[in-house]
């Protein structure tokens, strides 16, 4: 059992999560949806000599706070800055870039960040559990495994959103009392496809199975899996998903990578297009072609990848194209300088850890363009100081701000030798 203590303190700053740092009793805290200058109260959680800080209410507000959009606000841990002004929003997510960069002393040309709007993530994945006669299916509340019940979600493209109510009246008809499930919604080029797990079942029943197919005609879904491990059901499909790069249907799933929006992937793609140049090029983790098909379309290009079925959907649709796509671990074994040295410019966009290894090879390298896509700006600046170090210039950040009200942004180095 916690005990609980009340405190009170000023909120002097955000951190890189987007929570309110402040000091009580000589200790730095945190409290997630606050701002600077405020005034708080809170309370103190501790549990086995372990602390942690809830907002308890507001005592003195910011001018600059804001009244949510969204009614689960405070609740549902999807989103933690909507009660900042557009002022306050836009200052934080440059200070993720401006803070990083400064950790490793690089100085460069910031420009200002591209906005994605809410209402365009084209995927979710939700958690759900059925409690007596009530389903409750949403996202996780901030820090905790309680899901928050939701009917709604205003950062989702509306066709996902307004899906959510008929999804919880099926699981509801499906689980059993005290079953959890995972639900996974992806808005692809063509309709929606949607994956579920039922926790503790390898197989639906029959009448389960009906259910979901009637769910998926009624729901105008293009396809409805069921997953158990490596057990895959497609128990409805009309069209095999796909997303649309460079004029070219990749297919996808519930579990590959995707940039959160149709918007973002353009607004990535032409900054791409833009600083590319020569006559080959090469795309070190290039996913299922978000960059490398639509540069394809100006230049040679070279695709790396680790995940098969990534290299095998672009596989299946690159024949009499001049595209190579080799499948390749690239923090195990990177593609060294010599190899590199073949190449007029690169596209990287490797996962939040960075790329390292990869990254000192290119630094090595005689190439003279790279293009950088990151999702994390603490291991891009990390990279970056690398290649700088090396000889290369990094010539502007672009941040796109694809993750809207959320503490994440994605940001794109143009680097030059």
């Amino acid at each position: 059992m916690s005990i609980v203590q009340k405190g009170i303190c000023q909120i002097e700053d955000l951190d890189e999560r987007g929570r309110g740092i402040g000091i009580f009793e000589g200790h730095k805290i945190s409290l997630p949806y606050t701002i600077h200058g405020e005034t708080v109260e809170f309370d103190k959680h501790t549990y086995r000599r372990r602390s942690n800080y809830t907002l308890n209410k507001i005592l003195k507000a910011s001018p600059s706070r804001i009244q949510p959009l969204c009614k689960y606000f405070g609740q549902c841990g999807g989103c933690v800055l909507q009660h900042l002004n557009l002022q306050e929003y836009t200052k934080f997510k440059e200070s993720l870039i401006k803070k990083s960069l400064a950790d490793y002393q690089i100085q460069t040309n910031l420009l200002p960040i591209i906005n994605v709007p809410p209402g365009n993530r084209r995927r979710a994945n939700f958690e759900a559990v059925k409690k007596e006669d009530k389903l409750f299916m949403g996202f996780h509340k901030l820090s905790s495994h309680k899901i928050v019940d939701l009917d709604s979600c205003p950062a989702l493209l509306p066709d996902l959103s307004k899906l959510i109510p008929n999804l919880k009246s099926l699981l509801s008809n499906i689980l059993d009392i005290r079953q959890k499930a995972k639900i996974f919604v992806t808005q692809a080029s063509n309709g929606i496809d949607v994956t579920f797990e039922l926790y503790g079942q390898k197989v639906l029943s029959d009448t389960q199975k009906k259910q979901i197919e009637t769910f998926a005609e009624k729901n105008n879904l293009i396809r409805s899996v069921f997953r158990a491990r490596k057990f895959i059901d497609i128990v409805y499909q009309i069209e095999e998903p796909y997303v649309i790069f460079g004029d070219l249907k990749v297919p996808v799933d519930a579990y590959c990578f995707l940039q959160a929006s149709f918007e973002s992937d353009k607004i990535l793609q032409n900054l791409i297009l833009k600083y590319s140049s020569g006559k080959k090029g090469v795309d070190l983790f290039c996913g299922r072609g978000t960059f490398l098909l639509p540069l394809s379309q100006h230049y040679s290009m070279d695709g790396f990848e680790s995940d098969k079925h990534a290299v095998e959907a672009l596989s299946s649709i690159i024949e009499n194209l001049d595209i190579n796509v080799t499948k390749q671990d690239l923090f195990l074994s990177p593609l060294t300088s010599r190899q590199l040295s073949i190449y007029d410019f690169a596209v990287i966009n490797p996962p939040r850890c960075g790329a390292e290894a990869q990254i000192i090879e290119l630094a090595k390298s005689y190439i003279k363009r790279i293009i950088y896509v990151s999702c994390n700006p603490s291991t891009f600046a990390r990279d970056a100081k690398i290649l700088i170090q090396n000889g290369f210039t990094l010539e502007q950040v672009q941040g796109v701000d694809q993750f809207y009200w959320s503490h994440h942004l994605e940001v794109a180095g143009v680097f030059s030798k």
